[in-house]
């Protein structure tokens, strides 16, 4: 399947799988009844798999390590654990290649952890509208599958389902094209005149979501 033609379930798995390869310190592999660790890193979009590289001084014997075989791949973050099933696609002695699942088992609600823009962090995001007036607003949260966009509705309107194009700016990194749909609208704090509406991206694809998770990770986010 070409990169960026998955459906929105898939593209949420991508994105997660991105974050999981910068937030997450271990990962486990279950397979004919051992289990390995190792971490995450990149998903690779020819062959759509996640790469899953080995804890050296660890062995399997060479019967369990074929192509096909089904594998339980479990992590977590803080208190929050995650795992899928999938198949191995290929096995090398420091590195496995494990199908893209096609969903994601959680404990938390949310599949992808946003990382608040605070302090130094004001991050930010050129709204292009569909009149073509742009807007800069700032990045209350984001992650490599969404934005929480705070705005101030005495100057701007927005509305669930409606879809924009932007730029959206990590402090220190270069800009990251995006399209976005409007999830949901709330409001932002406590006695605050602005309101929050969070999105999800479209089709930012595996450069995309990697770019992002990158700069959450250089910014120590």
């Amino acid at each position: 399947m070409p990169a960026g033609n998955y459906v929105a379930q898939e593209e949420m798995v991508v994105a997660h799988l991105f974050w999981a390869m910068v937030a997450v310190e271990q990962a486990t592999v279950v397979l004919a009844g051992r289990a390995v660790s190792g971490r995450l890193l990149a998903p690779d979009p020819d062959s759509q798999s996640v790469v899953f590289e080995l804890s050296p001084g660890q062995s399997l014997p060479e019967r369990a390590l074929k192509k096909g075989k089904i594998v339980l791949v479990k992590y977590a973050s803080l208190s929050d654990e995650y795992q899928f099933k999938s198949q191995l696609l290929e096995v090398s002695p420091a590195t496995w290649r494990i199908a893209i699942p096609r969903d994601i088992h959680r404990s938390d609600r949310r599949l992808l952890e946003r990382h608040e823009s605070t302090g130094t962090h004001r991050n930010t995001i050129q709204v292009i509208k569909a009149d073509g007036a742009q807007r800069m607003l700032m990045v209350h949260d984001v992650s490599p599958a969404g934005v929480g966009i705070a705005f101030d509705p005495q100057l701007d309107t927005f509305k669930e389902g409606e879809v924009f194009r932007g730029d959206l700016y990590i402090v220190g990194h270069d800009a990251v094209s995006v399209r976005f749909e409007v999830v949901s609208i709330s409001s932002l704090d406590q006695g605050s005149s602005h309101r929050m509406m969070g999105c999800r991206f479209i089709g930012l694809g595996f450069s995309g979501c990697q770019q992002i998770a990158e700069s959450l990770r250089r910014d120590g986010a």
